[in-house]
């Protein structure tokens, strides 16, 4: 048993590659923030622990008398905050009393010290704005901000009126915890969609090529194989429709060449036909014998080119449409047939452009034969082309408006064996504008004369 050490492409496996990758870069990316982010990454002052810690002391400061509160003062200071007393005689109480009356409180906070239960005045001192009317404070508290301009200040107002002030030289806290899981929980659906964004983009590429594959077969039954590529359920997929393509095109060459053979294998006994006739002795009999031969002949050979021409299987290219259109009507002028065509004067189709040709004259060629002032148009939409082929004769009888596509089929008002053809046009011209992807109608047309409306699917 041959150990893999990569498993094989699945979609499952794809998609748990999708998982771990989301879950790899949002990791990640936490990581980069909590690196630069500074101290925004860190947790608030509260769940540091500071504001309970500057409660404790306010409450171990306020406890002690106050001959020995400036000895307690002086044991508490940290490298975080600095604390300072004030008795409630000193410059810096006036000052704060005088701030807290006037509501200086709704400065931005400091240490975040709103919840405290007592009476406080709150400073952040850290620009130009914030330091208007706090110059006496700042030199009562023999506090240089030029040296220290990220300094915070939190003041507590004792019950005896004195002060007691915090000052922390630099920011250690960070954003609140609901701030935080916001802003984590937003880099989890960034990194979750960029990275299934890419793995999507990975797996759909596959599946949009066997898509396109599939409508390509639609319009073209000789189209090349996928290759294939993808996931194991894709490429099974696309090794499947491989086959069933492949079958198909076998099925119709084989139809194909058999019908052809037998198209071909009536020219013999009506060779016989044709030379016993020579030995009927009523003329009358004579004629009408050789001319069913004729018609038959001219079936056979009717037959055969149509065969011919679907085996030969003409390859796929991009082509100009109405340069196509313009071609046809060009030649029928130069036979003294004026076709006018209107509409689109450049748009790209991919098909074959000689049996779609053949197809478009073959319509143009009933138009001149049967009707008066051939036209030819060109409309195009995002979804689709619509040719249209116009004539002012009599039309056909509504009811053979769909019989016409059946092969030999003859219309005895308009069409008589004096006028050649065996009925395949419109069957060819159908089967080439199907194969095309496309469809082919006639109406009548209130103005009097035939419509023949051609649609094809624009190309991607």
């Amino acid at each position: 048993m041959r150990f893999k050490l990569w498993p094989e492409d699945t979609i499952a496996r794809r998609f748990a590659l999708t998982v771990v990758l989301s879950i790899v870069v949002a990791v990640a990316m936490a990581g980069l923030v909590t690196q630069f982010a500074g101290i925004w990454a860190r947790p608030s002052a509260h769940e540091l622990g500071l504001v309970d810690r500057a409660d404790d002391i306010v409450r171990m400061i306020e406890a002690t008398p106050e001959l020995s509160r400036q000895a307690v003062v002086n044991a508490v200071d940290t490298a975080t905050f600095r604390v300072d007393w004030f008795p409630s005689a000193s410059t810096v109480s006036g000052i704060l009393d005088a701030a807290s009356d006037r509501g200086t409180h709704a400065d931005v906070p400091a240490l975040q010290i709103d919840d405290y239960p007592r009476q406080s005045v709150k400073f952040s001192l850290r620009n130009q704005e914030e330091l208007a009317g706090h110059e006496e404070l700042l030199a009562a508290l023999h506090f240089d901000l030029k040296s220290n301009p990220n300094a915070y200040f939190a003041a507590v107002k004792l019950g005896d009126a004195s002060w007691i002030v915090f000052t922390a030289l630099t920011r250690v806290w960070g954003l609140g915890l609901t701030t935080r899981i916001g802003l984590g929980l937003g880099l989890l659906i960034v990194s979750i969609a960029a990275v299934s964004a890419v793995a999507t983009l990975q797996l759909a590429r596959p599946i949009r090529e066997f898509t396109d594959a599939l409508r390509r077969f639609g319009t073209d039954t000789r189209a090349a194989p996928i290759p294939e590529a993808g996931p194991r359920e894709v490429r099974a997929s696309i090794r499947a429709f491989n086959a069933m393509q492949m079958q198909i095109q076998r099925f119709v060459d084989d139809r194909t060449v058999m019908l052809a053979a037998i198209s071909h294998d009536l020219r013999t006994p009506l060779t016989r036909v044709r030379l016993r006739g020579e030995f009927v002795e009523d003329e009358a009999q004579q004629a009408r014998l050789f001319r069913d031969v004729d018609e038959m002949q001219t079936m056979v050979e009717s037959a055969l080119a149509f065969f011919r021409d679907d085996f030969q299987g003409e390859e796929t290219t991009m082509f100009d449409l109405p340069e196509l259109l313009r071609t046809i009507a060009e030649d029928y002028s130069d036979r003294g047939c004026e076709i006018t065509y209107s509409g689109t004067e450049h748009i790209t189709c991919r098909g074959r452009p000689f049996a779609l040709k053949r197809a478009f004259a073959n319509l143009v060629d009933n138009a001149v034969k049967y009707g008066r002032q051939p036209e030819l148009e060109l409309s195009c939409s995002e979804q689709k082309l619509l040719v249209a082929v116009r004539d002012s004769g009599p039309g056909i009888p509504p009811e053979a408006l769909e019989k016409v596509f059946t092969p030999f089929y003859r219309l005895d008002r308009s069409r008589n064996r004096t006028t050649g053809g065996a009925g395949l046009g419109l069957t060819s011209a159908q089967a080439v504008v199907r194969g095309h992807g496309g469809e082919i109608s006639l109406r009548n047309r209130a103005t009097g004369g035939l419509e023949v409306e051609v649609t094809l699917p624009v190309s991607t």
